[in-house]
């Protein structure tokens, strides 16, 4: 039975001093007691685990489940794309082939628009569900920075589709100048300890579309290739 289900889970913690923290989404029943022991619970894990060793007490957790009698799940299996080059200011639109549980097929289609400053280059776009989304914003460097951060990926669900482009490789920021697609064995010269001071990190040009809510929790993704070129002189 609870394989046709799906369930809508809400999460509340609080953090001692701290505003609470909520979570929600909604997931495959498999799935949900599948990420019971980590996913669900690893933004708890990231506050009392922190890097800067703040010793931080959790007051609550609430973790709520309302299970949904019908299985609303879609595969994502196919993937086409507007254009395959784009400049800054431009928009790319992706369409993609959802099959629902049991149901036809149905597409949907997400824009992602090109920010006037982002850097030329090679870059991987990926279109799927939008829990996939990475942590945003300025790099945390406290707790209260990383409970913002947490709170910033709160509106992001697995019903909704999203579309990232990012480039394939991190690249390095170090005393405000930025080393963009190096190869790895770089990195270790360009990162001395004794010069960085731990102000040394990974960065990644990323652009988030907007999402796109859907009537079921989408699984899988798919990648395509992204080419951005340099503005046209006027």
């Amino acid at each position: 039975i609870m394989g046709d289900a799906t369930i809508a889970v809400r999460l509340t913690f609080t953090v001692h001093g701290h505003d609470p923290v909520t979570l929600e989404t909604i997931e495959p029943a498999g799935g949900f007691f599948g990420l019971l022991p980590w996913g669900w619970f690893q933004p708890v894990s990231m506050v009392l685990g922190n890097p800067w060793n703040h010793r931080e007490r959790l007051e609550s957790l609430d973790l709520e489940a309302t299970v949904l009698p019908a299985r609303a799940t879609a595969r994502l299996v196919a993937l086409e794309a507007s254009r395959t080059e784009a400049r800054p200011g431009e928009t790319v639109t992706y369409r993609v082939e959802l099959e629902p549980y049991e149901k036809a097929p149905e597409w949907r289609t997400v824009s992602l628009e090109i920010p006037a400053d982002l850097a030329p280059g090679s870059y991987t776009v990926t279109v799927g569900s939008a829990d996939i989304v990475p942590l945003t914003g300025p790099e945390p460097e406290d707790v209260p920075g990383l409970l913002a951060a947490i709170r910033r990926q709160a509106p992001y669900r697995s019903d909704q589709l999203v579309a990232i482009c990012a480039r394939p490789e991190a690249s390095l920021q170090l005393k405000g100048r930025v080393w963009r697609d190096l190869p790895a064995s770089a990195y270790a010269g360009l990162l001395p300890g004794h010069e960085t001071g731990g102000r040394a990190r990974f960065v990644s040009d990323t652009v988030i579309s907007p999402t796109l809510a859907c009537p079921w929790v989408i699984l899988g993704s798919r990648t395509a290739t992204l080419e951005v070129r340099a503005t046209k002189r006027p």
